[in-house]
């Protein structure tokens, strides 16, 4: 995982060293990068070659991200420019999962956020050629670390209104529409038609206020590796 101020396109690798393994990669930001034991468990479970490229506050487009703490829109730029490079080097991935902050901050102006903001995640996406893209909803932000609550409250006290939670609009997702590609949405298993949980079917579902416990990414993996089957069988 990249830290804010490096720009090394640094890859990780899991699973299987047969060259004829299926390839998969996971791309983004600390939101893609909370999926990584999930993948792991895919790739290992399946066969699979699995890469990784990910780096805080950096999402996978080539939309410009707006100003960040500690340097972060420094160093994202030159990153996602050496990580086209280094896919470009890449032998072709079959498919490529990804997701990012929604509320990521944009240098843009609001009459043109949606529409920059979804070219540039499909802009990105182009950068590894046919592979199948699988993008993930991003999960709800609560307003504080909820485990806060937790720590003195019963789970049913410790919720964020759906309302505030979601973002009024999830670049990736709504590019991934867009773009035909194979989208995952776990909003129903956060939240109620109301609020969105901190705690679901017993498992703690964050590890701060906008990052969640592998111990919960753990319970997504079944419809992660059903979802890269369905990108896989397209023709």
């Amino acid at each position: 995982f990249v830290q804010l101020a490096d720009t090394e396109a640094r890859a990780c690798t899991f699973g299987s060293t047969d060259p004829d393994a299926v390839r998969i990669a996971l791309i983004g930001d600390s939101h893609a990068y909370q999926y990584i034991e999930a993948l792991i468990v895919v790739a290992e479970t399946r066969g699979w070659s699995l890469t990784t490229y990910l780096k805080g506050a950096c999402p996978w487009t080539t939309a410009p991200v707006g100003t960040l703490a500690l340097g972060a829109t420094d160093s994202c730029s030159p990153w996602r420019a050496n990580v086209a490079d280094a896919l470009a080097a890449e032998d072709a991935f079959d498919a490529v999962v990804t997701t990012a902050l929604a509320t990521t901050p944009y240098r843009v102006s609001s009459e043109q956020r949606d529409r920059v903001v979804t070219e540039g995640f499909i802009d990105a996406w182009r950068q590894v050629g046919e592979a199948r893209i699988v993008v993930i909803a991003d999960n709800p932000v609560f307003s504080v670390d909820p485990n806060k609550c937790l720590k003195v409250s019963i789970p049913s006290e410790c919720t964020e209104p759906r309302s505030f939670a979601l973002a009024d609009v999830d670049g990736a997702a709504h590019a991934a529409l867009v773009a035909g590609a194979e989208l995952i949405d776990f909003t129903d298993r956060y939240c109620t038609v109301e609020v969105c949980r901190s705690v679901v079917n017993g498992a703690n579902v964050y590890r701060d206020k906008d990052h969640l416990t592998n111990t919960f990414v753990l319970t997504m993996v079944p419809a992660v590796s059903a979802a890269l089957d369905r990108a896989l069988a397209r023709d």
